[in-house]
């Protein structure tokens, strides 16, 4: 699963004395994409084509991103399942979350301006993005 990308930043410490240490932003890679477990719940018809057992479906549950940062997700969405009773699914789907980006006070002074402590300057949006999940569902 995939929210809209994650900032990262990172702090480079400058020594001012034995004492005394500024800081200044550096500006590391976003993480682009996520990974992660999700619970899905599937609402749908069969569907008859030929010999094939198909089905499609809505989805909506809970997911997990494992990234840097466990962050959970609201999943919802569609896709279809083949099989009977051991089906294997594919969604596409809508995940809204949390991700971190660089906040007010890092944008206006950005990656130059030299911080006498340490700054907070990531801040929490909540976001969406598309994903898509292969899965194992059993059919009762």
């Amino acid at each position: 699963m995939q929210i809209a990308k994650n900032g990262s930043v990172g702090f480079e410490t400058i020594q001012q004395n034995d004492s005394t240490q500024n800081f200044k932003l550096v500006e590391e890679n976003e993480i682009d994409g996520e990974i992660g477990v999700a619970a899905l719940f599937h609402a749908g018809r069969r569907l008859n084509v030929g010999s094939l057992e198909l089905g499609a479906h809505l989805s909506v549950g809970t997911g997990v991103s494992l990234g840097e940062e466990v962050r959970a997700r609201m999943l919802y969405g569609g896709g279809i399942a083949f099989g009977k009773k051991n089906q294997l699914t594919f969604d596409i789907f809508r995940a809204t979350g949390y991700v971190d980006r660089l906040g007010k006070q890092g944008i206006e002074n950005g990656f130059d301006y030299v911080y006498l402590e340490k700054p907070t300057v990531l801040v929490k949006q909540l976001q969406s993005d598309w994903g898509i999940s292969v899965g194992y569902m059993f059919n009762f």
